[in-house]
Parts: C-alpha cells; structure tokens; sequence
C-alpha cells in the first residue's frame, strides 16, 4: 500500500470504530486504546498517527456527550475536566507503545494490547489519586493503592464484572478487528489495485 492508501485506511476505520461508542456496550468496552495503538502503529508519518486517533477519539468523545450523554453533562463541559486531559494523554502514551512495534503479528497485537490496558489503568487511576476532587484518598502510597484498587471493580456488569477487566476483553476485541482488518483489506482490496 502506498502512503495515501495507508491514511485513507487509517482514517476510515478510526472513524468507522468511533461510532461504536454509540452503540449500547458494556461499561469501559470501547475502542479508544486499540483506537491509538493502531493509528501510531500503522501511519507512516508519527505525527499524523498521533493527530488522526486524538481527533477521532475527541470526535467520539463529542458524539457521545451529544447523545449517550446528554442528561448528565454539557457537550463542551467534559473538555473542562483535569480529567479528560490525562485520558487523552493516557491515549496518547497507549498509542506510543506502537512505535515499537516494527512488525505486525498477531502475538505482537495481543501484547500490546494487554501492556496498553494496563498502562490505560495505571495512569487513569494514578490521576484519579492526583486529582481526587472529591478527597477519597490518602495522600500517600496507602491512597495510590487504594485509587487503583477502586479502578478493578469500579462497575458491576455484564461481561467479566470488572471496569477494568472490560477494557482489557475490549481493547483486545478492538485491536484485533482494527488490526485484522488492516491485514485483510491491505492484503486483498489494495493489493488488487496494484497488481
């Protein structure tokens, strides 16, 4: 595939996957890490990997407080939020791990896949302790643990019980459709075109 047809991909299926926000889903089962590991990972220019999955992300993020959302928070409010910065840069850092992966496989997917999760979780919580408007925490290493142990059970719902276990089943689900996909349409719909 050339440059523009790796971009016209990227783009097409970061936004095809942002709307899967917008489907009723399990709490925390959203494409957004798999969104960022696979923008950086495949782009040919970083910057563009970096700024395609951020706007898609922000996209979604737009669309969900207009209609999932809308009873419980302005459309704009969000983007106040300490919050919503350290998930973007949260986002950020996940899809930064794509710059180490030099070759596509599928053990290399579900790897950082997995590691993304974690990192997602570790840097979520660790701001949650940071932060803690509400003082939930102790200010010390006792508060950290207690900030990421409340993010294991953080909802009780329908796939595995656990907000942060439904975002590791769903980075996994998305990493594997995105980059999946990227395998079979690079390999049949682009390939045909050049032959």
């Amino acid at each position: 595939m050339n440059r523009n047809q790796t971009a016209l991909l990227i783009g097409i299926s970061l936004l095809t996957v942002s709307f899967a926000r917008l489907v009723p889903h399990p709490f925390n089962f959203t494409p957004l890490c798999a969104m960022a590991l696979y923008g950086v990972t495949y782009s040919r220019n970083k910057w563009l990997g970096f700024l395609m999955p951020l706007l898609a992300i922000v996209f979604s993020d737009v669309l969900v407080n207009l209609t999932v959302q809308k009873e419980h928070t302005a459309v704009l409010q969000y983007f106040t939020e300490p919050t919503a910065y350290c998930v973007y840069a949260s986002l950020m850092l996940v899809g930064a791990l794509g710059l180490f992966m030099n070759k596509v496989t599928a053990p290399k997917v579900v790897l950082f896949s997995l590691s993304g999760s974690l990192l997602f979780y570790l840097l979520t919580n660790t701001t949650a302790w940071i932060i803690d408007i509400d003082n939930l925490y102790s200010n010390d290493l006792g508060g950290l643990l207690q900030s990421l142990y409340a993010g294991i059970p953080f909802y009780n719902n329908e796939i595995t019980g656990s907000f942060f276990l439904n975002g590791i089943v769903g980075d996994l689900f998305f990493n594997g459709l995105l980059f999946g996909a990227h395998a079979l349409v690079s390999k049949t719909v682009f390939r045909t075109q050049t032959a």
